[in-house]
């Protein structure tokens, strides 16, 4: 009985939401950004290579049939590197978060062929597709939860809970949740979730541990590998760690001082360490160890267009096409921030309104002058910045890019409603956060059709 006394009865519903939600709102199938995500997991279990071209290829003539493509598109173009294999930009982040699924929907298959279904065995299948699409609205759901626990250590559960169900169905995420579950947003918020999850539950371990931060460089590895534009909020603990350094200098603790220098190294060395996969992944295909995937595989798409036009067709990859650290400049001095915030092809506050409110919470709560609200700020300010820099998008409910920050829109909403919570009846907050889900809900049915 003390146990289930101790269950959260919030996360209880939260659950019962996302049990009845997924059944209807879920739709299998790998789409678009999809293709170069899940080829990753379905060469390498099913071919045992990490040549995506046939995963390319049963795609785009999937895509010509159902669509009246007339090419592959420039993300399936085929083309091979210097190794000899298909160009594939995208990390295997993603691929390694499938894996079980996959390999659940490998078993299903041969079981359901042992009674007679006689379905394929070939990767494709509707049992592979389907518990790879379910383990990304699972993990969403999950990167929800621990959200809302985030939000809960600074606000009452119950505006955390309000904060997290509005953020949830008010946003972009259903839409890449269920409806877009190959694309690689969903499996973001649940690595960039668990990594803050994780270095708010540790940071306040005085001195810290050095364990801790091994475990954080393990999970800044693993982020990283699912979306690139991630490493922004490996920049958090980072400062963090310098406030308590400058602190324990001053105080002359040179043991505390000694382990955090351990910590440090420690975060760094496991983070390189975790991120290794993605480094032999590259090397195999790009014949490097570390590079920009998309800006080679950008150049070797214009390479191939220029010998088959003659200069005439040029691939718009929408990245910088150099290498080096001048390019990584040019790239960032050019942020987009209006069409990124206020544009009409997919500016965060033009399509999900809420997400404005939110970070007026968001400001709001920098008064109470904690290093966490500061912080928290400085992630999503890093993120919109670096991802404004990239300013071809394709097509786009809102700012797709921008998901992975749910768990800092579901802090700046609690923020502010609970600056409102003994000034108003609860429930006309509740109702006017239902407002927005309801506005959401019938854009994207607008969107979908």
């Amino acid at each position: 009985m003390r146990i289930f006394k101790r269950i959260d009865k919030n996360i209880i519903i939260l659950i019962i939401i996302f049990l009845f939600v997924t059944p209807f709102a879920l739709t299998p199938w790998i789409y678009s950004d999809g293709v170069g995500e899940f080829a990753w997991v379905h060469s390498i279990f099913m071919d045992g290579d990490l040549n995506s071209r046939n995963e390319f290829v049963h795609y785009g003539l999937e895509f010509q049939k159902d669509y009246g493509w007339k090419g592959f598109g420039e993300d399936l173009y085929l083309v091979n590197t210097k190794t000899g294999v298909q160009a594939n930009k995208y990390p295997i982040g993603s691929a390694l978060l499938w894996f079980p699924f996959f390999l659940i929907g490998h078993v299903i298959t041969l079981l359901a062929n042992v009674m007679g279904a006689n379905i394929p065995v070939n990767g494709y299948s509707k049992y592979y597709i389907y518990l790879v699409s379910f383990g990304s609205a699972l993990y969403a759901f999950i990167g929800l939860i621990l959200s809302y626990l985030i939000a809960k250590k600074f606000f009452k559960p119950s505006i955390a809970l309000l904060a997290t169900i509005g953020i949830w169905f008010a946003s972009s995420l259903p839409v890449y949740m269920f409806l877009y579950p190959s694309m690689p947003h969903a499996n973001s918020l649940f690595v960039v979730a668990l990594f803050l999850f994780y270095w708010i539950s540790i940071r306040s371990t005085s001195p810290p541990k050095m364990w801790h931060w091994i475990i954080l460089g393990l999970l800044g590895g693993l982020m990283m590998m699912v979306r690139l534009e991630n490493v922004v909020f490996l920049v958090l603990p980072e400062i963090d760690l310098l406030i308590i350094f400058i602190k324990y200098f001053k105080n002359k603790n040179f043991a505390e001082i000694k382990q955090i220098i351990f910590c440090q190294s420690s975060y760094v060395l496991f983070l390189i360490i975790a991120f290794i996969p993605q480094m032999i992944v590259w090397k195999q295909v790009f014949g490097k160890f570390f590079l920009n995937s998309y800006t080679e595989y950008g150049k070797l798409v214009q390479l191939s267009l220029i010998q088959k036009y003659g200069g005439l067709k040029i691939a718009e990859t929408g990245v910088s096409q150099g290498t080096g650290i001048l390019s990584f400049l040019k790239f960032l001095s050019h942020p987009h921030l209006y069409d990124t915030l206020i544009g009409s092809s997919y500016g965060i506050f033009t399509w999900t309104p809420i997400l404005f409110i939110s970070i007026v919470g968001l400001v709001i709560s920098l008064r109470r002058k904690k290093i966490i609200n500061l912080l928290l700020f400085l992630g999503l300010f890093l993120l919109v910045y670096v991802t404004s820099c990239l300013k071809k998008r394709g097509m786009s409910f809102g700012d797709r890019y921008l998901i992975q920050a749910t768990v800092i829109y579901i802090f700046g909403l609690a923020s502010l409603l609970s600056l409102f919570w003994t000034k108003i009846k609860p429930i006309i907050l509740v109702g006017i956060v239902c407002l927005f889900i309801v506005w959401n809900g019938l854009f994207i049915v607008q969107y979908s059709t």
